[in-house]
């Protein structure tokens, strides 16, 4: 057999059998044994344990739809990274619920540090009587278990007390401050996309009531209605007059060209309907131009005052389209907080385990005492 200067299989063998290494052994198994159930009699906080079940879901706008529309809605926004964001928003909430805000929320609602109003000697579960807030975020953490299932994507919340009604208060008020933490997140997202576009809404809505307020003050102040449609309506009464006056001064000079005199009455009558079209021309002229009431001092201020308003209502629109895609996008965006199962009063302890504490005293016992035995032995000089 090998051999070395240092350690010999052989000869430690041979120490185990002579010195009655395994009285030793079994000595130390029983004094862990009993190390363990004086913890678990003594030192460990009895415990109750409350556990819950939530999950974070959003995209509310998916649940209107129904049948293929929705599974390939579905495949879309799983292929599209969904997935990645469920599974951020369910760490979201288990690190939220892991800090000390939520500490501070939790300890508010149920009073959870007047739970243990002694403190606790527990190595798992200490508690100082003066606790430094590190101090009481460890507790709580230790009372508060939060994990996310990343096989279901689900949080799961345990709330341990010493009594069962108070482990099942300190993980419904888990709950309740997960789903307000929720809640100020929707409110941050809905102020973040609909501020802005409420904002321009509210904008341009103010734009269009000023153009219209000026456009009523310069029809006030002119007293008309629409410059341009006056202009118009004037322009095809002058066109009727200048066909009519062309009628008459061509009846007239074709019965001057037959030789009527001068006096005939025919001709008198022709002269005097010439005469008034042409006064009757000149004046609907002069409410075109030429007076100071005339309408074209005033149709490029109503143009102007016109092309304010087509303006503002168009950035009005354009505005209101804007912020229904931003709805759209939030309704998208929106999380709530699902409870799959409440929390109930347990019947049992969850701690300490009486069994499970002997064994590992027991084996820590068993492992110290062969590490003393392998170092004390192995090495010993005949």
């Amino acid at each position: 057999m090998m051999r070395f200067s240092s350690f010999d299989l052989d000869r430690v063998t041979g120490h185990f059998r002579r010195s009655k290494a395994w009285t030793i052994l079994a000595a130390s198994a029983a004094v862990g044994a009993l190390g363990g159930l004086f913890y678990a009699i003594v030192l460990a906080l009895p415990l109750y344990s409350s556990a819950a079940t939530v999950v974070v879901r959003g995209g509310s706008g998916e649940l209107s739809q129904s049948g293929a529309v929705a599974m390939t809605r579905r495949a879309t926004a799983a292929a599209s990274g969904a997935d990645a964001i469920a599974l951020l928003d369910g760490f979201l909430v288990q690190e939220y619920l892991s800090s000390p805000d939520a500490m501070r929320e939790v300890d508010s609602r149920v009073q959870l540090f007047d739970m243990f109003p002694g403190g606790s000697w527990d190595p798992a579960h200490p508690l100082p009587l003066n606790p430094s807030p590190e101090a009481k975020l460890a507790f709580y953490r230790s009372v508060v278990n939060v994990h996310y299932s990343l096989t279901r994507q689900t949080v799961e919340i345990e709330g341990r007390a010493k009594r069962p009604d108070q482990a099942a208060r300190i993980a419904q008020a888990t709950i309740n401050i997960a789903e307000d933490f929720i809640n100020r997140y929707n409110a941050r997202v809905r102020n973040d996309l609909l501020a802005t576009s409420e904002a321009t809404v509210r904008e341009a809505a103010d734009n269009v009531a000023t153009a219209q307020a000026a456009m009523r003050a310069l029809r006030n102040s002119t007293g008309r209605l629409d410059p341009e449609a006056e202009a118009n309506r004037i322009g095809a009464v002058i066109q009727q007059l200048e066909i009519q006056r062309a009628g008459a001064v061509a009846e007239r000079d074709a019965l001057r060209s037959l030789g009527a005199p001068g006096g005939n009455p025919k001709v008198i009558e022709l002269d005097s309907r010439v005469s008034t079209l042409e006064r009757f021309i000149e004046n609907e002229r002069t409410k075109l131009v030429g007076s100071t009431a005339a309408i074209s001092g005033n149709i490029s201020s109503f143009e102007n005052a016109n092309a304010d308003l087509l303006m503002a209502q168009e950035t009005l629109t354009e505005a209101r389209s804007q912020r229904l895609v931003a709805q759209t996008n939030l309704t998208r965006q929106q999380r709530y907080l699902l409870t799959v199962s409440s929390p109930t009063a347990p019947s049992q302890h969850s701690w300490p385990r009486h069994f499970l504490s002997l064994l590992a005293g027991a084996a820590i016992g068993l492992i110290a005492a062969m590490l003393w035995l392998l170092f004390t032995r192995a090495f010993a000089v005949d």
